[in-house]
């Protein structure tokens, strides 16, 4: 995301890639007014006769009723203002998708939707990765932004030891697949660095195999140890240090930390922290809340809207965490929601 103006209740923004059409689902509320670039048909020909029709481009601004999440980002509302062919208060709806110029306008905005703002800016000057993890029996890949991960797929091995000893042509074949995976996943997605992680020495013998096949994308590999090849391998290597050090700045890690020790404090039985929306709205009533932590998935009620304006209006701080993310998971386990307090309640 690019921020490009900014007056007192209006944005401007460039969309840089899909990711940030989560940002967005944050940023924007329901009865904002969103401007955009939409489409229509002009018919040419007389009535009755034989017509054509042509699509042209218009800027279109609409009172936000719903977003819609897809291959583009659907703004769906009213229009503002009566356009040719469109008339004023009019159901209407603008795609947004990368490369695409939006316009935000709002009564007021609130800190804590102008720091998401800033996030996406950085999340998109990050570096992106591509992690492959693999242990005897399993490979398991995933694009890395700065914001969240995708799953790439998985491919089933025989790589035991033994099994690799006793038929050497087999283990080989298994390597090689995994090697022309990684290629072909690299030659797809932006990627700037490759995380190949296992438990044992599978990664040496893969980083050898891709050198052989890909000069070039063999010098982007990075090895590191995992215990396992599926799933839990990949949130391995989000939990712990090399993301963070390979992608500077990722909101993906420190999200990734925040809720890590979020959960350490509620093991120690912190009386500091609390969880689930009945509780936390108890502490924003009393202004106890320093630090508060939640999914998107929870932001579209008009309750948690008042929670939140209510814990920056007291000086207290808001994360807004991806649902679908490692991170976002371990919260969707706390019913979404965890909060630190100032006091004890």
């Amino acid at each position: 995301m690019e921020f490009l103006s900014k007056s007192e209740n209006r944005v401007v923004l460039r969309l840089d890639s899909m990711d940030d059409f989560l940002y967005l689902k944050q940023i924007i509320e329901k009865e904002d007014i969103v401007r955009g670039k939409s489409s229509r048909k002009i018919k040419f020909g007389a009535e009755g006769g034989r017509q054509k029709s042509v699509k042209k481009s218009i800027w279109v601004s609409v009172r936000v009723k719903q977003i819609e999440i897809g291959s583009k980002f659907r703004i769906n509302g009213s229009v503002e203002s009566e356009i040719e062919g469109i008339a004023f208060n009019s159901s209407h709806s603008i795609d947004f998708e990368e490369g695409s110029e939006i316009e935000i306008n709002k009564e007021s905005w609130k800190p804590y939707q102008l720091t998401l703002i800033k996030e996406a800016e950085l999340a998109s000057k990050a570096p992106k990765a591509l992690i492959c993890v693999l242990d005897d029996e399993i490979s398991s890949f995933a694009h890395i932004t700065a914001s969240g991960y995708t799953k790439l797929g998985q491919l089933n091995l025989r790589l035991s030891k033994k099994r690799y000893k006793e038929n050497k042509n087999q283990g080989e074949k298994d390597i090689a697949r995994v090697a022309k995976n990684i290629i072909k996943n690299y030659e797809s997605y932006e990627v700037d660095t490759i995380i190949l992680g296992s438990p044992l020495f599978w990664k040496e013998i893969v980083q050898k195999k891709v050198l052989e096949l890909n000069k070039d994308v063999a010098s982007k590999i990075n090895l590191e140890d995992v215990s396992d090849g599926d799933e839990s391998g990949i949130r391995e290597i989000i939990s712990g240090k090399v993301l963070e050090r390979i992608i500077k700045d990722s909101k993906l890690a420190k999200d990734e930390k925040i809720v890590n020790e979020f959960l350490e404090l509620i093991a120690k039985r912190s009386e500091l922290i609390i969880y689930g929306l009945k509780n936390v709205k108890s502490a924003t009533d009393l202004g106890a809340i320093d630090e508060l932590v939640l999914t998107e998935k929870l932001m579209d009620s008009e309750e948690m809207g008042k929670i939140l304006d209510s814990v920056e209006n007291n000086g207290g701080s808001i994360t807004i965490i991806n649902s679908t993310s490692s991170a976002g998971k371990k919260l969707n386990g706390l019913k979404g929601i965890l909060a630190k307090l100032r006091f004890k309640l």
